[in-house]
């Protein structure tokens, strides 16, 4: 089955396929789309505002910089896709595989992203406030620099601490996957007894240790206030 696909330039082209297909700067808005096989596609700056792509394969797709907002992603494999960047604002993802994807400074603005598989992804810079991300999969995320204000991350929690002066980001989390609080830092993954361990025995007697305690001591303080964990 051929596909004609209209550009933001005005200018039309057929595809007999979409998989792989050069489709930059493509004007799908409103595109009827669900199901189809676009796995590493190059739709980078791609309009695809409210397009139906719901249950869509785009893994390994550029959608950088594109504008999905209102699009219909649900139950979509968007694993290792790039939307660094990309619009996504209220769009349904709920459902689908974001594994690996690249979204960086992406704008998820009440996005739907209940029961999505974000392990793994990166979130880093990304606007997630009011986003719903009940249920959703978020070991192993980087959401270094994040907004999550507002946020529905349903039983799951994160508290976001200061970035140590070496750009480490530190959080105190309770994931799913998690049986109980975490410290995540860069790559390190440590319950809070491992996490001072850790940076006693490594950090002891200097100004980045100091300022890790001190990152240490502010997450529990806040963690306390919230109820997260026992005064």
């Amino acid at each position: 089955m051929s596909h004609t696909i209209k550009f933001l330039d005005g200018t039309e082209k057929t595809f007999e396929t979409l998989r792989g297909g050069n489709l930059s700067r493509a004007n799908l808005r409103y595109a009827g789309l669900s199901r189809a096989n676009l796995s590493r596609a190059d739709l980078p700056g791609g309009d695809l505002y409210r397009a139906n792509l719901r249950e869509a394969n785009l893994r390994e797709a550029d959608l950088s910089g594109a504008n999905l907002s209102g699009a219909n992603l649900s139950g979509a494999d968007l694993s290792w896709a790039d939307l660094s960047g990309a619009d996504l604002s209220w769009t349904d993802l709920s459902r689908a595989d974001l594994r690996g994807a690249d979204l960086r400074g992406a704008n998820l603005r009440g996005a739907d992203l209940s029961e999505a598989n974000l392990s793994w992804a990166n979130l880093s810079g990304a606007n997630l406030s009011c986003a719903d991300l009940r249920y959703a999969d978020l070991s192993g995320a980087n959401l270094s620099g994040a907004n999550l204000s507002g946020a529905n991350l349903g039983n799951q929690w994160i508290i976001q601490g200061p970035t140590r002066s070496d750009e480490y980001h530190f959080f105190l989390q309770k994931l799913t996957a998690d049986s109980q609080p975490m410290i995540k830092a860069g790559c390190r993954h440590f319950t809070l007894p491992e996490a001072w361990k850790h940076w006693r025995a490594t950090r002891s007697g200097t100004p980045l240790g100091e300022e890790t305690f001190a990152i240490l001591e502010y997450l529990e303080k806040v963690a306390r206030i919230q109820g997260r964990i026992p005064t």
